[in-house]
């Protein structure tokens, strides 16, 4: 889950007004059994110094599991179709969600001459704002397994192309997740050095 952040000498005013209207391209109906809007805002409002900013967000075929895009004026979050499902539990969206919206007050730095968009402070920020942080990271690994790899740099979870053969029809509940026992605190350490 990366953040990407537009390059203000390539784009022009003319572009950052097309860049609120249009859609990154390939966008999807959301077919989440909640609104994804709703919840943006819900999350929005934790952190006050978003206040001002508007954040959209979009599904769609992509290289990771999600990422933002952002520069001063504007922010997208974009979440990967194989999370448009209406079995994708709610807490999950907004786990990714908070975790989206982190990049725009911790920014990545550089950490022994490698730029990294999750350090140590990210994570402490996001243990600090997502309470389903646990599950929603279990949740993910577990329903997923087959269809992610961490990437090049361990900065994000990349879903191959070749995703919807191997996605499974229906995905797991939280309460299905939970009834597994995994070792959250396993998981989370996975999750800490995967992304």
């Amino acid at each position: 889950m990366k953040s990407r952040r537009l390059d203000p000498s390539r784009t022009t005013p003319d572009m950052y007004r097309l860049l609120e209207r249009i859609p990154p391209k390939k966008t999807e109906l959301v077919w989440l059994s909640f609104d994804v809007y709703t919840l943006l805002e819900r999350c929005k409002s934790r952190f006050p110094e978003l206040a001002d900013r508007h954040v959209d967000i979009w599904f769609g075929p992509q290289e990771t599991l999600a990422c933002i895009q952002h520069d001063d004026m504007h922010q997208r979050i974009l979440i990967h179709s194989v999370l448009n499902h209406p079995d994708v539990p709610q807490e999950v969206i907004e786990f990714i969600i908070i975790h989206e919206l982190i990049h725009l007050v911790v920014p990545g730095r550089v950490i022994e001459g490698k730029l990294k968009q999750h350090p140590p402070e990210f994570w402490k920020k996001e243990q600090e704002m997502a309470e389903n942080r646990q599950i929603s990271w279990s949740w993910t690994f577990i329903a997923l397994s087959q269809l992610y790899r961490k990437d090049e740099e361990g900065e994000g979870l990349i879903i191959p192309r070749s995703w919807k053969r191997m996605a499974p029809k229906r995905y797991p509940s939280l309460e299905n997740i939970k009834q597994l026992d995994p070792d959250f605190d396993k998981m989370l350490n996975e999750a800490e050095g995967l992304i």
